[in-house]
Formats: structure tokens, sequence, C-alpha cells
């Protein structure tokens, strides 16, 4: 990212150009809170792990409708017009068995003006200057990075978004190994291309993407949108701060993000647009020749249009009751993520989960292939692989006295596909990921209450938290706590789903 000098030098060539407007500037954001909420990935129940947050105080765990962040009476950040949120995983600290939470102290996003819309003419290989890009349309909201990450791909530009920095050691591709200086932070470019059309998609992704790389110098900072999201929009990049130097921190070697991530390749981010004055945000970049009170930008900051400066505050609904690290150190993370090792997979189901199904009428039991049903089902069953597997599942009996529900892990949605006649033993494995999810999650439900017991209830948690896009924590939370997802299931959100 840029350093103040940086945009002071960039400021002051621009307006020795005075033809060159500013290509970038930046909104300091201070904290708003730390909790177990995400309205985009999981509307309305608690997300899958920690989140550090901040700019508008409208936040909460529902947030519906383009006006929601726009509403909010205040915000953390140094524009006072600046209503959006900015959520990104929360940082801890292993030590002695427990988790410490690493202060979070805000997040700094630079607005860039570097990506134009899509040009069809295939000589044309660059931006023109000044860029087309525009401010955000009301209601859009994104997620840069992966959470479920563990490795890196340099030739993948989603995974070169996410980048750590801590002194003056430059970025690196997961946690940095040179030593921590007093502030470490987690850099987020998100996309600034838009398909023109929807202000969200399943996976909070798609309907965004990077600029082409193979036309000009197209990157994950700027260049030409591909033709498949043509509509250029600001480019932002937001670098969210960790205070490991309150904790004496020098290394990373026992660093975690929320979510169990010990590579610090699962970083990500989320933005939901909040802006009350998306003209004036266009026009920022072309009304600004310079430095100083004449920039349009510094009359983002308060009404009398002086720079503003950033706060901590707290949100106008309290962030839902929990220990998530503020009081002191925990003795494992929200939501019960289990911490990635070295060869572990993604996600970790087996780990955590309750013992292979038996005939006892256990606790629970975790079927993952035909061989593992070996007699009646114990009261809560876990199904974590492909249809065939569930629909064997069924036939097997129950003893007459008990119910049984059947939970159908995002695992089985993931890898296991149907036919339009939805026969359980006619799969589809060359659908995208995204495309699957999207078909199987009704269609898995509709094969296991075709013939099976009066006396099963088939729970497919795609459906507890809707858009869900976090895969595997869900599944690893949901295998040790089945008591939540019979509590979610009591709540009505399954109408339909019970036999």
């Amino acid at each position: 990212m840029y350093s103040p000098a940086a945009l002071t030098l960039l400021s002051v060539l621009s307006s020795a150009a005075s033809v060159q407007a500013i290509l970038a500037w930046t909104v300091n954001c201070g904290v708003l809170s730390v909790q177990r909420s995400d309205p985009i990935v999981s509307p309305g129940v608690a997300s899958g792990h920690v989140h550090a947050i901040s700019g508008g105080t409208a936040f909460q765990r529902t947030m519906t409708g383009p006006d929601v962040s726009i509403d909010s009476k205040q915000t953390t950040c140094d524009k006072f017009t600046d209503h959006s949120n900015y959520w990104a995983p929360q940082l801890y600290h292993m030590k002695n068995g427990m988790f410490e939470i690493v202060p979070y102290t805000g997040v700094n996003s630079y607005y860039k003006n570097y990506t134009c819309s899509y040009n069809p003419d295939q000589s044309v290989q660059y931006c023109p200057s000044p860029t087309d890009a525009r401010a955000f349309p009301p209601g859009l909201r994104m997620i840069a990075g992966d959470p479920t990450r563990r490795t890196q791909n340099d030739s993948i530009q989603s995974n070169q978004a996410i980048l750590w920095e801590t002194g003056d050691n430059g970025e690196h591709t997961g946690f940095p190994t040179t030593p921590l200086a007093d502030r470490l932070q987690l850099n987020v470019r998100f996309p600034s291309c838009w398909d023109g059309v929807n202000l969200d998609s399943p996976d909070h992704s798609s309907h965004v993407a990077y600029p082409d790389p193979n036309r000009g110098n197209g990157n994950t900072q700027g260049g030409m949108c591909p033709e498949s999201h043509p509509v250029a929009l600001i480019s932002i990049g937001s670098e969210f701060g960790f205070a490991t130097g309150t904790l004496g921190l020098t290394d990373s070697s026992n660093l975690v993000l929320s979510m169990g991530d010990t590579t610090g390749y699962g970083g990500h981010a989320d933005f939901l647009q909040g802006w009350t004055n998306q003209t004036a945000l266009t026009e920022s970049f072309a009304n600004c020749n310079g430095i100083g009170a004449a920039c349009a930008w510094n009359s983002f900051g308060t009404p009398d249009g002086s720079q503003g400066t950033k706060n901590n505050l707290s949100p106008e609904v309290p962030a839902p009751v929990e220990d998530v690290g503020l009081n002191g150190p925990i003795s494992k993370l929200p939501g019960n993520n289990p911490v990635w090792t070295s060869g572990m997979t993604y996600p970790v189901a087996s780990t955590s989960a309750p013992s292979s199904p038996s005939a006892t009428g256990a606790a629970g039991g975790v079927v993952s292939s035909s061989s593992d049903i070996k007699g009646p089902l114990p009261p809560t069953t876990f199904v974590t692989s492909a249809v065939k597997t569930v629909a064997n599942a069924v036939s097997v009996p129950t003893s007459s006295s008990s119910a049984v529900t059947v939970i159908v892990t995002e695992t089985a949605a993931a890898t296991a596909g149907v036919s339009k006649d939805m026969e359980p033993n006619s799969l589809i494995q060359d659908k995208p990921l995204t495309s699957r999810l999207q078909t199987n999650t009704r269609a898995l439900t509709t094969i296991l209450l075709k013939n099976t017991p009066k006396n099963y209830t088939f729970i497919d948690i795609r459906w507890l938290e809707p858009g869900m896009r976090n895969i595997g924590p869900t599944t690893n939370r949901l295998l040790q706590d089945p008591e939540m997802v019979l509590a979610l299931a009591a709540d009505s959100v399954l109408d339909g789903f019970t036999h």
C-alpha cells in the first residue's frame, strides 16, 4: 500500500501537472466492534468466526436493503459521508493453551482511480487517463479473499489480493516470517470490476472481479475490466491493523486468525457500501488537483470542509453477548474453530465430530461412506459425503422408539451433484462448485424425503445460514454442537424440510 509520504508526493505531482487529477486518497477508520457477526455471509445469526469491524454505527447481524449502512447515525471513519462497513477476521495469539486477542486498531483504506471499464476494441490495452471508475451502487456488498484457503497460488488474482505487512519489510503472502513491528496489518485489495447488475451473489464475490491481467498492466490494484464484469468501480485497498506491540510479540509463530488459520493465507475482508453522496465520491478524483482545503476529498471530512478524524465508537445495536476475548484470554476460539496445523485437510470435519454411528443410540454419529452404516442410526447423525451415501443411510432401520435427525453437511452438498430426476445414484461432478451448491441444496432434501422413515428429520445446513460462503467452519461448528442445529431447526428456519 502507499505510505503517507508517497501520497503527499502523488498529490504534489498531480498539482504541478495541473491537468492530472489525484489518483488516490485515504479513508481512516477507528474501531467499531469486535464480535462474531457477518451480515453478508451469515445474516441474522452468529457467524462462523469473530470479526474486527469499522465504519457506520448501524452495523448488526441483519443488514438488508440498499440504505442500511447509509442510515448509520455516525461513522468511525474520518470522512463523515462514509457510512460503509469494513470488517476482517480478528487476530489472536496462542499462549499457554489460551487465546489472547491482538488489539484491533482500525482500518485505513486507499481509494484509487486505477480501473477502467471494458473496451471491446482489443487494440486498446491500457486505461485512459482519467479513468471512468464510478462510485459503488447503493446496496453493493462484496468479499475479498477466502477464509478456507491455507496455501498460496501466485497465479490466482484472489490470492494476490491478500497480503500482510509489518514495519518496513514490505508486503508478504501469509503471515510474515520477519520480526514483527508494533503493528501487523492485513492488506486486502477489493475487486474493482462489477457485472453492472447484481449487488450481491451467492458466494458474495462472483458479481465482482479484478481487472483483466491479459489487458495491459491489469492487476488486483487496477487496469481494464474483463468483458464478464465490464463496469469499473473505484478500487479499495484496505489495511486492517493489529497492535502486536502491546503484547510484546516479535514473531508470528503463535498467531491465529479467528477461523483457526495459522498461515495467514485465509485472510479476507468484507465491504458493505454506505457512502451517502455517490456523486461527490465519483467526482472526488477529478476535482482534486492538489492538497489541503481545496481538495475535493477533504470535503468528506466534516460538514464545514475541514479534515475529519477517525474515532472509536460503539454500534447502535449492541454486540451479542459472547466472550470473544476482549476481557482476557479465552480457552477456545469462538465458534469452536479448530486451529489449523500443517497436513490438515480443510474442512476438518472428522477431528471434532462425534464418534462413528452405532446401534446404541449414543449422542451422535458421522456417516462419511456406506461402510460406516452398521445398524440403527443414533438420534443425531451427520452425513458428510455424497448423495449415494445419504440414500444408503436413510435405508437403515432405526429403533422404533427414537426419532433420528440426519444433518446433511455442506460437504455433501459440495461434492455431489444430482440429475434432473433427482435420483441418488445419478451424480453430476462436472459443474463448478458454486453451481453445484445452488442446485444441490433443495435437490438433496428432495431425494431424502422420497422414501424415508417417518421418524427421520433431514437438515441441510446450507439453509441454516442463508447466503453462507464460509463452508468449512460451519460444518465444524455444527459437528461440535448438534444442539445448536436442532435449536435452529426448531426456530422454523427449515419449514418444509421435515418428513
